[in-house]
């Protein structure tokens, strides 16, 4: 079952096979699911909160003919066993962006893999059903990875065999006998250790060694790319000098029992990441027992707004601070001797200029809220600009309309063009689009701002 966002469900999409999952799914919240089932994986930020309180699907559905069921801005991949028979094919509901014009996802992979790597030319990036899928969980890797490695490694009690001058622990005489016998001073003793060299970091490091070999150019260009990744996959390999590829197969039926420790909880949505990844190895993810939901899911605003913030930062000479998702987290006071603060996505660093991404089909008649929110932020910094970004199928320019505030301040409708090429030139087509955006934006930042100030010192 292929579906894309934001959409409301056809009754011929309504199968015997679907109907059960999407009754299972509809109205409940995606944080509800991951606490039912541990094998559902979730990509989200701790400043974007949003995808935990949101819904797959929502709406009503009694039969095919009494229906109204909509998807959200979650998108990913689910698989939804069969309850009565085990050995049935499961349901797998697909859902991904409904500004792709293409099933092969051009849009969506564009968006991931700009953000991953910056760079999408000439990287080897797949475009099957199930490839595009492997490229959300290596989104899920990194981002992960990341996240995990600024609150230190994943430590264990281990159990290590050692020859040492140093009597410490447990003598092993049967190691003793056959090593250190005459005796020479050494002795074969059993320690246990509190340490970072342990089965949850080699299975990173196993991860890291699968991506590396199937998709070789994503993979370099993303450590070129991501210094912090970069550091992150040194550390690793300092802190597990025990590290041997050929025994992890022999070890990694002890990675598949949930972390339960508290404190690394997100090293156990890393865990179950990395073993959806290895899924191709022949090795099963799903401990048994663990539930009847797997998957994997994300917030598709959340990611666009992440590439505009991106885009922003890197090709406009403006030094946008991305409030938004709280990379600063300065905000914006709304009140005096209070600390209430708002934080909208995009705001210059003179407080001249603020942009908001909004991932969806925009029109000023539709999106009085919208407007609202802008118009608020703007009065509350003194904004001579603001403006809304929104992805659109249509070639269309920036649209400026006045404010009727007596000051000649700009609202700002910014469509970003997506190409309605269904082959790999999409790519190319985004590329130069990319260009074209980035020079019109500027142009017209740049005339209205100076326009806009001009006018103010006249006092007109």
């Amino acid at each position: 079952m292929v579906l894309e966002d934001n959409t409301f469900l056809k009754a011929e999409q309504i199968t015997v096979e679907n109907i059960e999952a999407i009754k299972y799914l509809l109205n409940k919240k995606v944080s509800e699911l991951e606490q039912r089932h541990q094998d559902l994986i979730i990509i989200s930020d701790e400043h974007y909160p949003e995808i935990k309180k949101s819904e797959i699907f929502k709406g009503y559905l009694t039969s095919k003919d009494d229906m109204s069921v909509s998807t959200t801005n979650v998108i990913g991949v689910l698989e939804f066993p069969n309850i009565e028979n085990e050995e049935a094919k499961p349901t797998l509901i697909s859902i991904g962006s409904r500004f792709d014009s293409s099933e092969k996802q051009y849009f969506l992979i564009y968006l991931l893999t700009h953000h991953l790597a910056g760079n999408v030319l000439n990287l080897d990036v797949p475009f099957s059903q199930e490839g595009i899928w492997d490229l959300i969980l290596l989104f899920a890797f990194v981002e992960q990875m990341e996240q995990v490695y600024e609150k230190g490694f994943f430590k264990q009690y281990v159990t290590k065999y050692k020859e040492e001058y140093t009597y410490k622990g447990r003598l092993n005489i049967k190691r003793q006998i056959e090593r250190n016998m005459p005796f020479i001073g050494k002795f074969s003793v059993v320690q246990r250790e509190m340490t970072s060299d342990n089965i949850i970091l080699w299975l990173l490091r196993y991860t890291t060694n699968h991506i590396e070999r199937n998709y070789r150019g994503l993979w370099l260009n993303l450590i070129s790319e991501r210094t912090k990744l970069r550091e992150v996959m040194e550390a690793i390999k300092i802190a597990t000098p025990d590290y041997k590829q050929q025994k992890f197969h022999k070890l990694l039926s002890r990675c598949r029992y949930p972390i339960s420790h508290p404190f690394y909880q997100d090293y156990e949505k890393l865990r179950k990441t990395c073993l959806q990844i290895l899924r191709n190895e022949g090795i099963n993810p799903y401990t048994p027992g663990s539930g009847k939901l797997s998957g994997i899911l994300f917030d598709v605003a959340w990611l666009w707004e992440k590439f505009m913030a991106k885009m922003l930062q890197t090709s406009v000479p403006y030094a946008f601070k991305n409030m938004g998702l709280r990379e600063d987290e300065s905000g914006i006071l709304v009140f005096k001797n209070n600390k209430t603060k708002v934080y909208p996505d995009f705001v210059e660093a003179k407080k001249q200029i603020i942009l908001d991404a909004k991932y969806k089909k925009w029109k000023l008649k539709n999106n009085s809220d919208d407007i609202h929110q802008i118009l608020s932020y703007m009065f509350l910094t003194g904004a001579k600009i603001g403006g809304i970004v929104y992805p659109s199928q249509e070639p269309k320019n920036i649209k400026e309309r006045i404010i009727d505030n007596g000051d000649a301040n700009i609202f700002l409708e910014i469509p970003y063009y997506i190409p309605d090429t269904q082959n790999e030139a999409f790519f190319m087509e985004m590329a130069d689009q990319k260009e074209i955006f980035v020079n019109n934006l500027m142009k017209n930042l740049e005339l209205n701002l100076s326009t806009a100030l001009y006018k103010k010192s006249k006092g007109t």
